[in-house]
């Protein structure tokens, strides 16, 4: 229910004085490196094995990974970005936030699941956060 969009980095300042990048989000490493490809020199951090695999993919050196952010906030070094969505779920440590997308709610379902909630097909929904579940709610889409 909602939609990924990246959003335009018009100030690329705090990447040059940064140290390290945190990441707690699958989503930020390939954005990131998209925009800013010189970004990838500095050391990565990352909350979760899959969004470090995403950072490798997008060429950082992950140096720390842990699964929860409690755990990582105090092994970054000074001088880290944390590099993520608008809506954090767990901001590190106060780090100074680097935004590069947000996640929007969804204008539509697919065709596909209008026609298994119609259908009677769907159950059940999970959820990873509650702003989704919200705009499940809230949207047109739940009268489908």
């Amino acid at each position: 229910m909602l939609a990924i969009a990246p959003l335009p980095l018009a100030d690329l300042g705090p990447l040059h004085a940064a140290r390290a990048l945190a990441f707690s989000s699958a989503r930020a490493p390939p954005l990131l490196a998209a925009a800013a490809p010189c970004a990838t020199t500095l050391p990565a951090y990352a909350v979760g094995g899959k969004t470090a695999a995403a950072a490798r993919a997008a060429g950082w050196r992950v140096v720390d990974t842990t699964d929860t952010g409690a755990a990582l906030a105090p092994r970054l070094p000074p001088g880290t970005l944390h590099a993520r969505g608008r809506h954090a779920a767990t901001p590190l440590g106060g780090l100074p936030p680097l935004i590069l997308y947000e996640a929007r709610a969804a204008t539509a379902l697919s065709p596909e699941g209008v026609r298994h909630i119609r259908g009677g097909d769907i159950s059940h929904a999970l959820f990873f956060s509650a702003r989704a579940a919200g705009a499940l709610s809230a949207s047109p889409a739940r009268r489908a």
